[in-house]
């Protein structure tokens, strides 16, 4: 399959938001493996208030984590309507070469 210009101009768009929710995930995941060494290095797992506040952080990342992830899905749904659009106006065009439409004549699909 042969994509256009513009579809592969959303493709790309659409990788690129990929690998930037790939990187928070792993930022995500390598604070929370530091944080956990961190805690069982310094023996402080009897101490409340440091779980207190790490039960305060965790709550906070998953909060921010959460509106990112809806912002990223938010994003991607655009991405993905830019590319269906794109599909129809290629089969427009394809079926307007087709039918020999001129410029002020269109099809609706």
């Amino acid at each position: 399959m042969k994509l256009t210009f513009e579809q592969q101009k959303v493709f790309e768009r659409a990788l690129a938001l990929e690998k930037r929710w790939l990187w928070f995930s792993a930022a995500i995941v390598f604070l929370a493996l530091v944080f956990f060494g961190w805690l069982i290095w310094s023996g402080n797992w009897q101490n409340w208030l440091l779980l207190t506040m790490f039960n305060s952080v965790v709550v906070i990342i998953c909060a921010t984590a959460a509106g990112w992830l809806f912002q990223l899905c938010k994003e991607l749904h655009g991405v993905l309507i830019q590319l269906i659009n794109a599909d129809a106006q290629a089969l427009a065009q394809q079926y307007e070469k087709k039918l020999g439409l001129g410029d002020s004549e269109s099809i609706e699909i």
